[in-house]
């Protein structure tokens, strides 16, 4: 138990002496996302070098997060498993009088990108995109549609205002509003969850602007060959699934 706690990963919310019932009611009334059962004898097991069970209670409600814990909790168990197994051997080579114990092969992966294998690492990073893609792409083809379902595009185009002025106002407020979202979506992956941020920021947000600029590129598309705002939506959704998977 004081393993999973200090790997980081896992709080004890609730910890008690009960029947599996209780264990099962925390779950279900969304007080924890996995319950641990350790059984009674569990350690007279170990201590007998007798095979010892520990029962794992998933909330899959949320398939993600619960192979993610699920990751989490075999990678914990196997360090434990192994730890064990070496202390037995090296009980039973003293026990024999030899001069060392068995050798165990040990296998150490090294992770050079997020060696934590936090999750939070690997989609945060993939909301910004997503983010960037829906306000930018879907928004501007809206906004220049919705002039069209309102009729007031043959006014427009009547009017002093030229094709590229129009398309300037339709385009440059959604990526300033993109930049914005760029800030705020760095600050909270800092703050919220603890994401370092390593490299240029200058680099970044100069990469976030070309992104922008094409996924604009991708609502005016669905714009000019739209007349109304459910039409644009289901011309510009066959290019985001894709980019998202």
């Amino acid at each position: 138990a004081a393993a999973y706690i200090a790997s980081g990963y896992f709080v004890r919310v609730s910890g008690s002496e009960g029947p599996i019932t209780e264990a099962e009611a925390v779950l279900k009334n969304n007080q924890a996302r996995v319950a641990i059962v350790i059984p009674s004898g569990f350690g007279r097991s170990l201590s007998r070098s007798e095979p010892a069970a520990v029962q794992i209670l998933l909330d899959g409600s949320d398939g993600n997060s619960a192979n993610v814990t699920k990751a989490y909790i075999e990678s914990i168990m196997a360090s434990l498993s192994k730890k064990r197994l070496e202390q037995t051997l090296k009980a039973r080579a003293s026990t024999a009088d030899m001069s060392r114990a068995a050798p165990l092969v040990d296998l150490q992966f090294r992770v050079f990108y997020n060696p934590e294998l936090r999750s939070s690492s690997f989609m945060v990073p993939g909301i910004l995109c997503m983010i960037l893609l829906i306000v930018t792409a879907l928004l501007s083809g809206l906004s220049i549609t919705r002039e069209k379902e309102l009729g007031t595009m043959e006014q427009i185009l009547v009017s002093p205002l030229s094709r590229f002025e129009f398309i300037l106002g339709k385009t440059v407020p959604f990526v300033l509003v993109g930049l914005i979202d760029v800030v705020l979506i760095l600050v909270a992956a800092r703050l919220l969850f603890h994401i370092p941020i390593r490299g240029s920021l200058v680099l970044l947000f100069f990469s976030s602007l070309i992104f922008l600029f094409t996924s604009l590129g991708l609502g005016l598309f669905g714009a000019s060959v739209s007349r109304t705002q459910a039409q644009v939506m289901l011309t510009i959704f066959p290019f985001m699934m894709p980019a998202f998977l």
